[in-house]
């Protein structure tokens, strides 16, 4: 064996590939899998269901049906095998399995369990524990109190179920499960009603629920609260939620020294303290953030006080800066162009001050990988976005200067291509020219890996926009197509970096040459790098403060080779 190594065709039988692998799992279950292989390994896509049901009070039984919508090159696989489902009823939780074998499949599940008779009840759940449960707002006839479907995750799909909004919030109240808890406020921040609201509230305050559940459901509370037709009045209850908890005793405008203590009830209330201001700056009215909240964030950054704390609190006047910039709306009144410090509203002016105090302290004074300084970036970038400052790229260049911190610089190109895509002005060629010029000199792979993905992510403006954003563009230039080429075929440049300004060539100019090189003005095909706007005003320092989104994304459409090269001919 020793004089054959050099030679890789007599290592087969040492290398484990997929045929060899499940011929193994056959020899040894005597079981063959080719239906699991087909469906889960040779092809790709993932299943998407949509449920609904009725209860049968004359049969007592629940008629359910699943429906799969497959359409050629949409992500999508039509799935054909079992599917558990666990109904959640008054004597207990039920597990049934039914047979998915079309794009539409029925199936009658038997109940156990008769209409209610009593406003509570101590009801058995699907994790063993049992619960008392408040039975006065669900149908008396049905005793249905919410269904699940795949609740192991044993298949990789898409679902949505639609049963009444009062099932919902008793998934959100009674069920043990946090995945279903957050299945439940996905479908709740699109029920702007009195009772979501409550139930919405009820989970941020108890401190039984997990403190992820707790966070989401504070951005919940927000969209359902900007939903409602009824206009504000009063202070709002998360406010006073806030402050009663966070705020000093004599005065709860003021906020009290930070104490952080190392415990998991403690730290589940220091993650909370970070989530509940930046739902507060989510709130609207007529489209302009309320004024006390914007008062209230203030305040709590003016006269936040870690003195008498053992522990940095970076991260929370990080979440403060990054509310403030949540709560910055459009300016109600155009200046034409002509900026000046007393044209800005008092409240404004607080923000401004607030920000450069806090921007230039973190240069002074560090703190932890400049979480403050990235999150004072992203206010000022909302403040020349939607017009209060004047617009200007150089305060940004001068934190994306090499030899400072690499966080800080990579929030500030960040800042600088999205930019991009909403600007319409020649500063904008300038400043493209020099993030490829950068891509190319940079020392630091990490930087240059960045400003091709952003870049990738967030092109300045896309092939297929052709009328507004893209002949017209002043980033579709010459100079700009040219440079990108280059590039593209820069041997030296890393692998990835080439691939992902490849991407960004297809967004901006299609698989033709580009307009400005004489291509056609319009191209036909899709766009393989996924435009994404980024929304600075949100949260992007902990993975914990992520806003939940209930509406479905679109799958994204396929093309086949053949058709991308009849489009080159």
């Amino acid at each position: 064996m020793a004089e054959r190594r050099d030679r890789p065709a007599t290592w087969t039988h040492l290398v484990v590939t997929t045929e060899t692998f499940f011929r193994t799992v056959t020899n040894v279950t005597g079981q063959e899998i080719p239906t699991f292989m087909e469906q889960w390994i040779y092809n790709g896509g993932h299943a998407s269901f949509r449920v609904q049901y009725v209860f049968n009070r004359k049969r007592n039984m629940i008629e359910l049906e699943v429906k799969q919508k497959v359409e050629p090159g949409n992500g999508r696989l039509r799935y054909v095998g079992p599917l558990t489902v666990v109904v959640q009823e008054l004597d207990g939780s039920f597990s049934h399995t039914v047979q998915i074998d079309g794009d539409i499949s029925r199936a009658d599940l038997q109940c156990h369990s008769k209409g209610r008779r009593q406003k509570k009840k101590r009801v058995p759940l699907y994790s063993g524990d049992e619960v008392e449960v408040d039975l006065s707002n669900m149908d008396p006839d049905s005793p249905v109190l919410w269904i699940r479907l795949d609740p192991e995750l044993h298949l990789i799909r898409n679902m949505i179920i639609n049963q009444p909004d009062y099932q919902w919030e008793y998934m959100l109240r009674y069920e043990r499960n946090v995945l279903a808890q957050l299945q439940a406020l996905e479908r709740l921040q699109l029920c702007p009603n009195p009772q979501s609201r409550d139930v919405l509230l009820e989970t941020i305050s108890n401190d039984i629920f997990f403190y992820r559940v707790r966070c989401h459901a504070a951005y919940a509370l927000t969209e359902v609260l900007n939903k409602m037709p009824e206009t504000w009045s009063g202070v709002p209850a998360l406010l006073s939620l806030y402050r009663k908890i966070y705020g000093s005793k004599s005065c709860p405008a003021i906020p009290k020294s930070n104490n952080f203590v190392v415990t998991s009830q403690n730290l589940q209330q220091y993650f909370i303290q970070q989530a509940l201001p930046q739902a507060l700056a989510r709130m609207r009215t007529n489209g302009m953030a309320l004024q006390e909240v914007q008062c209230f964030i203030i305040d709590y950054i003016r006269y936040n006080d870690n003195s008498i704390n053992r522990y940095s609190d970076d991260h929370y006047r990080a979440s403060l800066l990054s509310a403030l910039a949540a709560c910055v709306a459009p300016a109600s009144t155009l200046s034409g162009g002509n900026y000046v410090p007393e044209a800005l509203s008092w409240e404004m002016s607080e923000v401004v001050e607030e920000t450069t105090h806090a921007l230039n302290l973190d240069t002074i004074k560090p703190t932890y990988r400049h979480v403050v300084g990235v999150a004072a970036l992203s206010v000022i970038h909302q403040l020349q976005r939607n017009s209060h400052i004047p617009c200007d790229s150089r305060l940004f260049w001068n934190f994306a200067a090499p030899n400072l911190c690499v966080n800080m610089r990579k929030a500030a190109l960040h800042i600088i291509i999205e930019r991009l895509s909403y600007t319409r002005k020649k500063q904008s060629t300038n400043d493209l020219m020099r993030l490829l010029t950068t891509l190319a000199q940079d020392p630091d792979p990490a930087i240059r890996l960045h400003i091709a993905k952003s870049l990738a992510l967030m092109p300045p403006f896309s092939a297929h926009e052709c009328t507004d954003t893209g002949p017209t563009n002043p980033c579709n230039t010459v100079q700009i197509a040219e440079e990108l080429w280059k590039l593209i075929s820069k041997t030296s440049l890393e692998t990835r970096v080439r691939l992902l300004l490849l991407d960004l060539f297809f967004s901006l100019y299609g698989m033709s040459a580009p307009f400005v090189k004489g291509g056609p003005a319009m191209i036909s095909g899709h766009q393989r790098a996924k435009r994404c706007q980024y929304d600075g005003r949100l949260n992007t320092l902990g993975w914990h403060n992520e806003i939940l989104d209930g509406e479905q994304p679109a799958s994204p459409e396929s093309r086949s080779f053949s058709e991308d090269i009849d489009m080159l001919q």
